[in-house]
This record gives structure tokens, sequence and C-alpha cells, in this order.
């Protein structure tokens, strides 16, 4: 009895292993895929997002509306005038709507001026048949020039030599179209930088006195010379004023040798021209009385023709005068210190 008992016991357990044994193997792990539970208004104040929403909308429009304003200057060249501070509702009863008002009318001629000349703009060659021409010549032209190097050659050379100053100057048959070359370094003081080279084309055949006066004071070192001496008076557009080797402000000023007792000489002859940018002429506060003061232009300036005598013209270095140029205030004072660093004359073999 005993032992029949002990073997159900014995074949329960096994059943039991077996059945534990078979659950083991078949066993499947569980994976939480799903997101937790996450209440959106437990983490976002919903009126701040609102605001929030509310104010972006408002930056987008304000932004539009800029790019709308800045579209329409660009497209009138700033002739338009999209202003208008919030106060201007207030201020109907002083009349400053009103003054707006006219102000935008005259705007508003302005801008149909303006679209008027664009519509009605028209090419300098009017007809295809014209510019069909006028290709046709400028490729006849570079077919000659690359076939024919010595044209070409002639060409470059003739445009090198070209004098604007001799060409439109009416010059008597006696005089000997003779030159020399002196050079400025130019160097900004305040910035302690050097800003470049003036190479100077004097005219000795037409203004011998003048010319030599000027190459005197450029080979002239130590006191009485042009180095170290400032470019005082700068006006932009205009011209710009140095040469000054008493007191280097525009007050002073001597020439290099002694005419008649007196450190000045008188005007020699007013047959060249202030027709071309980089002019160098004679500075002086009243006529026959040169000294060592000269000015460059920065365009032409034919009304000075007959007032200051013309001996010279910058021939390299016009990205130096534009530096000068751009170092100069309307009223005639310079921004920075610009002074005459080095000077001398070019030798002919140089």
């Amino acid at each position: 009895m005993q032992s029949k008992l002990a073997d159900r016991t014995t074949k329960a357990e096994l059943m039991m292993y077996r059945t534990h044994k078979d659950n083991l193997r078949n066993i499947q792990p569980k994976v939480d895929s799903k997101a937790p539970p996450l209440n959106p208004l437990l983490m976002y104040n919903t009126g701040v997002m609102k605001i929030n929403a509310a104010r972006q909308s408002e930056i987008d429009d304000q932004n539009l509306k800029l790019i709308q304003n800045i579209n329409v200057i660009y497209r009138t060249q700033g002739k338009t005038d999209c202003y208008k501070p919030k106060a201007i509702d207030l201020w109907k009863s002083t009349g400053v709507e009103e003054s707006i008002a006219i102000k935008n009318k005259k705007i508003f001629k302005e801008n149909n001026l303006l679209l008027s000349k664009i519509r009605h703009a028209k090419p300098k060659l009017e007809s295809r048949a014209a510019i069909r021409k006028h290709q046709k010549n400028h490729y006849k032209n570079l077919i000659f020039s690359s076939v024919h190097e010595e044209y070409l050659k002639e060409r470059i050379k003739s445009r090198n030599n070209y004098d604007p100053l001799i060409v439109n100057a009416r010059l008597p048959k006696n005089v000997r179209i003779k030159k020399s070359n002196c050079f400025l370094d130019v160097v900004d003081s305040t910035a302690d930088r050097r800003l470049g080279r003036l190479t100077i084309e004097l005219y000795d055949g037409v203004v011998p006195v003048t010319a030599d006066n000027f190459s005197a004071l450029c080979r002239l070192r130590g006191p009485g010379g042009y180095g170290g001496t400032r470019f005082f008076h700068i006006v932009p557009g205009v011209f710009c004023l140095g040469g000054d080797v008493q007191y280097s402000v525009g007050i002073g000023g001597q020439s290099a040798a002694v005419h008649d007792g007196r450190r000045c000489f008188a005007d020699e002859n007013h047959l060249l021209s202030h027709n071309a940018p980089g002019v160098l002429s004679m500075y002086n506060f009243d006529r026959n009385e040169n000294t060592s003061q000269f000015l460059i232009t920065f365009r032409p300036l034919t009304t000075m023709d007959g007032r200051y005598v013309v001996f010279g013209r910058v021939v390299c270095g016009f990205d130096t005068l534009e530096l000068i140029e751009n170092l100069g205030l309307p009223s005639g004072k310079p921004k920075h210190k610009i002074i005459i660093g080095d000077c001398g004359k070019i030798e002919a073999h140089e």
C-alpha cells in the first residue's frame, strides 16, 4: 500500500517537472512597447501656448510688411517713405498729418515720374538691324586684331601714350614736348600704413620753371622739401591740397629757388587744362605768387583754367589717389593725418 502511494507521488512530481520544463522551453519574453500615459495639459499651460502662437503670428505679419516696404524702397531707389510713427494718429490737431500727406503726394509724383522714365526708356541702338550691324563690325575688328598683331600692338601703344592734357591743348608750334617723372610715397600716419605711390609726369617743355620747382622740392632732403609734409585739405570729388613746406597746414610755402629776391614766382602760362582726374597744378593765394603748394584734381575741373598753372599729371597710382580722396570730408578737413613719406625724381633709366 505504501509503495503504491510512493509511486503515485513520484509520477505526479515527474509530470509537474516535465510540465515546468516545457513551460521554460516555450517561454516568450514580454516587451512593453506602449507609451506611458501622458497628459500634455500637465506639462504645458494652454493659455501661455495661445499667447505665444498669437505673438508669433503678429511677428510674421510685421516681417511680411517689412519685406514689402523694403521691396518698394528698392524698386523706387529710396524715393518712397514707408515710415509712419504710431503717434501720428494723435497729431491730427497739430497739422502733422496734413504735412505728411503733402509729402506723400510729392513722393507719389516722383514715383510716377520714375515709372514713366522706366517705361519709355530706349536703348542707344533702337532697331535690331542696328544692333546686328554693331555686333558684325565689332566681330570684324576682333578678327582683324587677332590676325594682324602689329595693328593690335599699335592700338595698345597709342592708348597707353594718350595724353589728355596735350591732345586738348592749343600749344604753340615752337613748344617742345619734353617730360620728366617724379614720385610721392603717401603714408597714413594716423593708421600707420602706407597708402601707395603717386607717379607724376611733369611737362618740362611747356612750363619749365614750374616743373623744375616741383622737381627740386621733391629731390630736396630735410627741411624745405616735400618729404614729411601733409595733404592738409582734401575735398572728395574735387581736389586735394599739399606742399606747405613751412608749416604743413596750408598757411605757408616757399619755392625751391629765389626769384627777384623772393621765394615765389609768377604764373608761367596757362596752356594746359584741368581737364582730367589727377591733374597737378600750382596752388596760390593770389596770382603770380606761386611757392610750393600744389593741388591734385579728383575729376576734371576746367573752371580753374586760367587761375592755376597746370604743370603735371598723375600717370600711375590712381588707386592711391582714390584712398586719399576717401580720407577727406566735404569741409576739406582730412579724417587722418596724410603725409608724404618719401619723394624724389625718377631717372630715365628707371
